[in-house]
C-alpha cells in the first residue's frame, strides 16, 4: 500500500519506479475498471482517477457501443479534458 497525499505527480511517479522497476521482477500489470460510483467503489481497487469529467457518448440508442468501438473513441478523444488527461495518466508509468 502506497499512502501517496504527500506526493504530487511527479514524486508518485518517481517513487512507483524505485519501488518496483527491477530487471528481476515481471513488468507491472495495470488493469483498467470502469465502475459506477452508485454501487460503491470496487474493493479491490489500489488506484482510482475520477473520469466524469469526461463527456458521455450519446450515439446511437438503437445500438450498443463500447470503448472498443472507433466512434465511441474518435468521440472522446475529440475533446482537450482527454487528451490532458491521458497524457497525466501517461507519467504516471514507468519509462
Amino acid at each position: 500500500m502506497i499512502d501517496s497525499t504527500q506526493f504530487n505527480v511527479h514524486e508518485l511517479r518517481s517513487f512507483i519506479n524505485r519501488r518496483f522497476k527491477s530487471v528481476d521482477r515481471s513488468p507491472m500489470l495495470i488493469s483498467v475498471v470502469s465502475f459506477g460510483y452508485k454501487y460503491g467503489v470496487p474493493i479491490d481497487a489500489d488506484l482510482i482517477f475520477d473520469v466524469r469529467f469526461c463527456p458521455i457518448p450519446i450515439l446511437c440508442r438503437a445500438e450498443k457501443f463500447t470503448g472498443r468501438d472507433a466512434k465511441v473513441r474518435r468521440f472522446i478523444r475529440s475533446f482537450p479534458q482527454t487528451g490532458e488527461f491521458l497524457r497525466r495518466m501517461e507519467s504516471l508509468l514507468p519509462t
